[in-house]
């Protein structure tokens, strides 16, 4: 399931849908939490908010991922 939510996301963005893609991203961490995708999520989320101009969120975002490291593939 957290796939299907990460590829709608992903329609979204290539749509240019930004707002709605970071919700659904906000969306899929909340009910996906600790998910293989976390860090593809949060990683996505950090560039369309560096995309968008908010640079102090896209910090804070990759910091997220920095600060809870997985060795997964």
């Amino acid at each position: 399931m957290a796939l299907k939510v990460y590829a709608a996301v992903g329609g979204l963005v290539f749509q240019n849908q930004i707002p709605l893609a970071e919700a659904g991203l906000d969306a899929l961490l909340r009910k996906y939490p600790g998910h293989a995708l976390t860090d593809d999520a949060l990683y996505l989320k950090a560039k369309l908010q560096r995309r968008t101009g908010d640079y102090a969120a896209a910090v804070r975002t990759l910091e997220q991922i920095t600060g809870n490291p997985k060795y997964d593939v």
